[in-house]
């Protein structure tokens, strides 16, 4: 599994073993521990449908612009969310 937290470090991202980007809100406590908020209001969204079909070797959140990338043993990838 692979996991990335965004710029705002306001979402992680990872992919899951049928190969799906997916995300999930995060918040942060006061002693700068994550918590997850995963409920009816702030569910667990794919990012993308399906896209690679081999196993994600790779993945990367830009900085700068709201941009994933991932890669496989044969494709790399640029998402924008």
């Amino acid at each position: 599994m692979n996991l990335c937290i965004s710029y705002r470090e306001d979402f992680i991202f990872y992919s899951t073993s049928e190969n799906q980007l997916q995300k999930v809100q995060i918040g942060w406590e006061v002693d700068r521990q994550i918590q997850l908020k995963i409920d009816q209001a702030n569910p667990i969204e794919p990012v993308i449908d399906k896209f690679h079909m081999i196993s994600i070797t790779g993945l990367d959140v830009c900085l700068r612009k709201s941009q994933i990338v991932t890669c496989c043993l044969r494709f790399i990838k640029i998402w924008n969310y």
